[in-house]
């Protein structure tokens, strides 16, 4: 994602020179195509069963929400500021503080029901 908002920024700023903006474009398309893999999978991680079918249900929600109100934004932007580039840095600021916010995910979720057994727990109980 920090890819993703560095290149939309890079984009921004080398505009009039195509050669730089099309690189620029190219870490967006490699940034995005990686952030999703990773996304999902570490959604996948974290939740399962009902929780898993909400949690998606939710981002998709909000991913079309988002759809919805990034095309509004970009417009209202590019007409307060009359140039299509200064819409690109809010998008470029979400992604950063997201590929941020990534590092305080938890690298696995012990809720116990992995545990390893003990011997003793494969041995009948006493009656």
């Amino acid at each position: 994602m920090v890819v993703t908002a560095l290149g939309l920024v890079l984009t921004a700023v080398f505009l009039q020179n195509t050669a730089l903006a099309v690189g620029a474009m190219m870490l967006v398309a490699a940034g995005v195509s990686t952030a999703q893999a990773a996304f999902w999978s570490i959604l996948s991680a974290l939740l399962s069963g009902a929780g898993a079918a909400a949690g998606i249900a939710l981002v998709n929600s909000i991913g079309n929400i988002g759809g919805a109100v990034a095309t509004s934004l970009v417009g209202w932007l590019s007409d307060l500021t009359g140039s299509t580039a200064s819409s690109v840095y809010p998008f470029g600021v979400v992604l950063l503080v997201g590929g941020l916010l990534v590092l305080f995910v938890p690298r696995s979720v012990d809720d116990g029901a992995n545990a390893p057994r003990t011997p003793a727990e494969d041995l009948p109980s006493p009656r």
